[in-house]
């Protein structure tokens, strides 16, 4: 059985109306290493007699734009690109496969999927397909409907490969081994030193490449109502096999990480995981990584006793710069979540805590901080305006503290209807506009603002609080300053 594995070009919305000339709504992430698949490839390799092949187009051709779709919403134009190469590209991969493993995570780049799908299937009509990821998880009804032969709603079971293809599947909630999981096949890189991209934006000056991801624990307990992997399982990879994961990185090339896991820090909770915790970034700066936290981190974890937890901070924020090279921490995700209802989150701290720990990040010079703020369903003026006075606090802050070296994104997002909220009622249903399942276009009116209202006074804050990232729209990445 011949496996091909294919990444998809990734999705670039551009709104018009807004301004005389358009905007990208979205980061492209256009270089992001296709991590998912690259571990079920090693699956695939370690665990049966069938050979795997990967195709990864948006790599191919990262600057090519296609535009696919067009749509008004809110009284704005939408125009939807596709980044990457075509899709006649995997014609070839077609052909040789008899199984197409595609990995969708975001609901937003979902009619891209099903777009492929109809075109492998005109091409090949006996070729098989199974999806996988975090938008399957969610749906994966739709994308049976789409014409997917199995959906794995969790990880990639091998043993499906030698079941019965004749009848649609749902592969529910099957956890392969973590310890299976963290030697990714980066041999079906065709060029591995191209990945460049993060899932935070443009790195920092002195960031080698290339790119990877890699995770230590898998899923989150906390009950965090917006996001997907809550309430789930937690689990560790053991420390030995933490440091053989992070030694065959090394070998195979990857030479900065996205460290990519749901809670890495919530193991810090008992004494022998912090010392793990730490002695795990000990092993992660002697073999001379670049890292950041893209997925953010549980930052009041940083905070015990009545301050900073000085030993962990270091661990996990050291970095040293030689001759314009940065080896260490070099960004993290900071997530704020809320700044008027942070009693609603259990994970969050006061904002005196959270602000003695951003203080902290500040002096020891982090070059980028991400932070995000969540505008909840019922966001109103005094929503925006405790937003706008605590963003300019933290903005003082980080100029004053850590004198002038740390610069910052502050993000600003609409509430995806994702997690808790998937039932809730929409103006655009996401089967017909999956696009709008973003952080930028709600696809619903709010209690008290409409959706139109939501975007447009979310566009007029960022400007005011963040001038360097609403900038940066017109190209499509993230901006900081």
């Amino acid at each position: 059985m011949n496996i091909g594995l294919i990444q998809l070009p990734a999705l670039g919305l551009e709104l018009k109306g807004y301004f005389d000339s358009p905007i990208f709504l979205n980061n492209v992430y256009n270089r992001v290493m296709p991590a998912s698949l690259l571990r079920v490839g090693s699956v695939i390799k370690n665990e049966s007699t069938y050979e795997a092949r990967l195709l990864d187009l948006r790599i191919k051709e990262p600057d090519r734009k296609e535009r696919y779709r067009t749509f008004e919403w809110e009284g704005y134009k939408i125009n939807c690109y596709m980044f990457g190469a075509p899709f006649s590209s995997a014609e070839e991969l077609i052909e040789w496969s008899d199984v197409i493993g595609i990995s969708t995570h975001f609901s937003f780049e979902s009619s891209i999927v099903k777009e492929f799908m109809h075109y492998a299937r005109a091409k090949k009509p006996n070729v098989k397909i199974m999806v996988g990821g975090a938008d399957a998880k969610a749906r994966p009804g739709f994308y049976l409907q789409c014409g997917a032969d199995k959906v794995f709603t969790e990880d990639f079971n091998p043993v499906e490969l030698d079941k019965d293809w004749s009848e649609q599947k749902i592969v529910w909630n099957y956890p392969h081994p973590l310890k299976k999981l963290c030697k990714p096949d980066f041999s079906l890189l065709e060029n591995i030193d191209e990945y460049k991209d993060s899932h935070d934006g443009p790195v920092p000056e002195g960031v080698p490449f290339p790119i990877g991801f890699i995770y230590f624990t898998k899923g989150c307990p906390r009950d965090c109502d917006f996001c997907e992997s809550r309430l789930s399982k937690y689990n560790t990879l053991d420390l030995e096999s933490s440091v053989n994961s992070l030694e065959f990185y090394r070998e195979s090339g990857v030479k900065s990480l996205n460290i990519v896991d749901d809670n890495l820090l919530l193991q810090t909770a008992s004494p022998d995981g912090r010392k793990k915790v730490m002695l795990l970034f000990k092993e992660i700066a002697r073999l001379g990584f670049a890292w950041e936290f893209p997925n953010g981190l549980e930052v009041g974890l940083l905070f015990r006793d009545g301050k900073v937890d000085e030993e962990l901070f270091n661990a996990l924020f050291f970095r040293e710069e030689t001759g314009g090279a940065i080896k260490g921490c070099y960004r993290l995700y900071f997530p704020i979540e809320t700044f008027d209802e942070r009693e609603k989150y259990h994970k969050l701290k006061g904002l005196d805590v959270q602000n003695a720990i951003i203080s902290a990040l500040a002096k020891k010079q982090i070059p980028e901080i991400a932070f995000g703020v969540i505008l909840p369903v019922q966001a109103n003026q005094n929503t925006m305006a405790a937003i706008r006075s605590e963003y300019k606090k933290i903005r003082l802050l980080l100029k004053s503290k850590s004198k002038g070296r740390t610069i910052a994104r502050y993000g600003i997002f609409n509430l995806i209807p994702l997690a808790t909220f998937r039932n809730m009622n929409t103006k655009y249903p996401i089967d017909n506009y999956p696009e709008l399942w973003n952080f930028y276009t709600p696809p619903y009116d709010g209690v008290n603002l409409t959706a139109k209202e939501l975007f447009e006074t979310r566009m007029s804050l960022t400007k005011e609080i963040d001038p360097e990232n609403f900038k940066s729209m017109a190209i499509g990445k993230y901006g900081y300053g």
